[in-house]
């Protein structure tokens, strides 16, 4: 017979994750779907002849959300992540060969944006004012930029099965799911 579950989360990336973690720590029997073969979504990554690739963004934008959710789990994210500041904070490149080197720091990247393309400045400004009235915080946009190091990277991923009440399939469970057949 077939265990009960709550609820089905469809997509193991970091929204899919951090929902699942807080519905099993609430109580809820949870199941996590994902069609790929790892989790993390755009936070993934590969490792390949010795390197490690981001599969996606490696900014972390807002972590003191990322704070909450351990804290409603019963964790510490420092326990867990290493956030290591980056200054560049990120790079830029286009095929036509220009780049952008956006800096730490607000008034330093209003200057590289400037610096790239008139007026491109003053519309960070007011996009890294609209980041602050939205955090509810006086730091603004530029405060978040971090990046997961690469130290404890296979220990994270681990974590997410060490979550009571996530499970690695539905099979896992005992539900009787038809194979995914990717389009």
């Amino acid at each position: 017979m077939a265990e009960r579950v709550d609820v089905v989360v469809v997509g193991a990336g970091v929204g899919g994750l951090g929902v699942a973690a807080r519905l099993a720590a609430a109580g809820r029997r949870v199941v996590v779907c994902e069609r790929r073969l790892v989790t993390g979504g755009k936070l993934a990554t590969l490792d390949r002849d010795g390197f490690r690739f981001d599969l996606g963004p490696s900014l972390l934008t807002l972590p003191d959300l990322l704070g909450d959710l351990f804290r409603a789990v019963g964790a510490t994210l420092s326990d867990h992540v290493d956030l290591v500041r980056l200054d560049p904070q990120f790079r830029y490149h286009w095929a036509d060969g220009s780049s952008l080197v956006v800096p730490d720091g607000a008034g330093a990247t209003a200057v590289a944006f400037e610096v790239f393309s008139p007026g491109a400045g003053a519309e960070w400004r007011r996009f890294d004012a609209r980041g602050r009235r939205a955090d509810g915080t006086s730091t603004g946009v530029s405060r978040t930029v971090a990046r997961p190091s690469s130290r404890r990277a296979a220990e994270d991923r681990s974590a997410a099965r060490r979550v009571p009440g996530y499970e690695e399939s539905p099979r896992d469970l005992g539900i009787d799911v038809p194979e995914f057949i990717p389009n």
